[in-house]
């Protein structure tokens, strides 16, 4: 992985920021995707969530997916690891791999949870 510490295109130094999985230079507008600048990792791996039901089925209203946040993915850089917990029959979930890239689980007994990522942060399933 290669640092760009200067613009390419405007010779502007340091102005380039992270944007995505690429580089943007904030002066001119140019990205440069040949050259990913380093990403932040998780300070702490171990980082616990609760993603909510959004789904339509009322009885499932209320019901808490425990999410445990294990690193970076090396397949997806932007894409965390996540260790999902079934809520049904507390098991881990294993991820499913989908063409569309979405975050779907399934546990060993078969059940099937689709994770949701909001621009808030917080995390949400069905």
């Amino acid at each position: 992985m290669t640092t760009i510490t200067m613009c390419p295109k405007c010779d502007s130094s340091n102005h380039m920021s992270w944007n995505g999985d690429y580089a943007v230079c904030l002066q001119c507008g140019y990205e440069d995707y040949n050259n990913p600048i380093p990403r932040p990792s998780p300070k702490a791996k171990g980082l616990r969530y609760l993603a909510h039901y959004i789904g339509q089925y009322t009885p499932f209203k209320g019901l808490e997916v425990p999410i445990r946040v294990k690193g970076h993915a090396t397949t997806r850089p932007s894409a965390l690891i996540l260790e999902i917990t079934c809520p049904w029959c507390s098991t881990i979930m294993n991820p499913l791999t989908t063409k569309d890239n979405s975050d779907k689980y399934r546990c060993p007994a078969g059940h099937n949870v689709t994770i949701f990522n909001r621009k808030d942060g917080t995390l949400e399933w069905d």
